[in-house]
């Protein structure tokens, strides 16, 4: 008797579980790696679709099993089932509410606060929901994740760069300065400091790695300007973490939560659209 087997050449392909905010990346390397690939067999793609989905993406399209047949009506269910802009805004606020308050004595947690915080403006931006990042509630729901201390510097900032309708961008960008202040920190000094409310707070100065001006890479004009594959090909000229845009050695970075790109974490700015 003579088996049919589908033979699969070797992709490596990181596991969608139904995450709203995960979808995009998700998505955006499965289509460059089997979607579009010509050389791929139908039979094929759904295979590689089926096995590289988990919890409830998987639940989602079981019924579509291994056959080959419906691999674009399967594809069009996941795309209507996570892949709606608006789910995507909706899925982010959700986890805005839920996400647990950045600890002054723990740096970490500011590194992962930030990234979260960053990590679907490029998204909202792309998908032409600009104006969900403009509204003070959304403002108002990252706000309140920081003591009073940091609130109070928050505002001192606002006042000092004359922003009269601060943004949740703004927020985010001043967040993520701080998170990249506490990455210089050295584990000998931050060990057993404690930060108090009597602390400068505030965005520090920072040097940007590519132009060394007053700015981290992430928002540099002379990056931004790059396409998404020279932009990369620079963090690796650069010896940066293509996950936080910071020099410190290979498997060290700190940020929790990272968004999966292929076989590494991808900051913002570096996804590919």
């Amino acid at each position: 008797m003579v088996q049919n087997t589908i033979s699969l050449p070797k992709l490596s392909i990181d596991n969608f579980t139904g995450d709203l905010l995960k979808w995009h990346q998700w998505f955006s390397f499965f289509k460059a790696t089997v979607h579009n690939n010509s050389g791929l067999s139908i039979a094929q793609k759904m295979t590689y679709l089926q096995n590289s989905v988990t919890h409830e993406a998987r639940d989602s399209i079981s019924g579509y099993s291994y056959n080959g047949d419906y691999y674009h009506e399967t594809i069009a269910e996941l795309t209507r089932k996570f892949g709606k802009p608006q789910h995507i805004v909706d899925g982010y606020l959700d986890q805005l509410e839920k996400w647990p308050k950045p600890r002054l004595d723990e740096q970490n947690t500011f590194l992962s606060f930030s990234f979260f915080l960053r990590s679907p403006l490029q998204l909202f931006r792309l998908h032409n929901f600009e104006a969900d990042l403009k509204t003070s509630a959304v403002l108002r729901m990252a706000r309140e994740k920081l003591n009073a201390a940091m609130i109070i510097r928050w505002n001192q900032h606002t006042r000092s760069q004359a922003l009269p309708q601060p943004n949740l961008t703004h927020f985010a960008n001043w967040v993520d300065s701080y998170a990249e202040a506490c990455a210089d920190i050295s584990p000998q000094r931050n060990q057993r400091t404690r930060v108090t409310s009597s602390s400068k707070w505030g965005p520090p100065d920072v040097s940007c790695q590519l132009c060394s001006q007053n700015h981290n890479l992430s928002r540099c004009p002379e990056n931004l300007e790059k396409s998404v594959y020279e932009r990369q090909g620079c963090v690796r000229k650069l010896n940066l973490c293509p996950n936080c845009l910071r020099a410190h050695g290979k498997g060290l970075c700190k940020i929790k939560n990272k968004v999966p790109f292929g076989e590494m974490q991808w900051f913002s700015s570096l996804n590919t659209p």
